[in-house]
């Protein structure tokens, strides 16, 4: 039994291999976790984005600018971010900081938005991508 811990201790031929292959497990296992960490996260992004519902149910002008009437039918909080007026001739782009709470009404009033005479498109566009379309004639 001396014997063999005895050899056992002089021979080290073998343990960098060992060594390596233990920590190539372990930096593969934290890579593959991390993939699928990410994709679970990605796929949890779409279906929050496919369920988000925020439609526009009117569009009202002020002295000051434009009022636009918003509701929110999804389960989570929508994030508007930009107007965007749409005319024959041009189209701008205004930022807006709003957010809806789920089964929400609210009106987004933003300033210094003056809509031209001609048919028009308005278009709320939220921080998952989604774009809600009012035409106005």
């Amino acid at each position: 039994m001396r014997a063999t811990i005895k050899r056992l201790k002089n021979c080290r031929k073998g343990i960098s291999t060992v060594i390596v292959a233990m920590l190539s497990l372990v930096l593969v296992t934290i890579i593959v976790g991390n993939v699928f960490l990410w994709n679970f996260q990605m796929n949890q992004f779409d279906v929050e984005r496919l369920r988000e519902d925020v439609k526009i149910t009117g569009v009202f002008t002020t002295t000051e600018g434009v009022v636009v009437t918003l509701t929110n039918n999804s389960p989570y909080t929508a994030h508007i971010v930009a107007l965007w007026v749409v005319g024959e001739d041009n189209h701008t782009r205004y930022a807006v900081n709003a957010y809806i709470s789920p089964g929400e009404e609210a009106q987004v009033e933003q300033n210094n938005v003056f809509l031209p005479e001609d048919p028009l498109i308005i278009k709320i566009v939220t921080e998952r991508g989604n774009i809600a379309v009012y035409a106005c004639s």
